[in-house]
């Protein structure tokens, strides 16, 4: 698996290791194939609000909506 700024991630001290970055990557993709993990929601602390679509979405929809009634410059 390829993971984007590796490096960074690693440097900024996010992951220890390569290991655990693919780890964690793994894990969440674990979660989005089977969202009944409660194991993984719990580890990583998780809610509802990050696995509804539509509560994810509410900020960005919200900005398209201003961007759209805001006058042009």
């Amino acid at each position: 698996m390829t993971i984007s700024r590796t490096e960074r991630l690693m440097d900024m001290g996010f992951f220890p290791s390569e290991e655990a970055l693919h780890l964690y990557a793994q894990e969440l993709k674990d979660l989005e194939a089977d969202e009944t993990r409660f194991d993984l929601k719990w580890k990583y602390g998780i809610d509802q609000d990050v696995m509804d679509g539509d509560i994810k979405l509410v900020e960005v929809r919200n900005w398209i909506k201003r961007l759209a009634s805001s006058p042009a410059p």
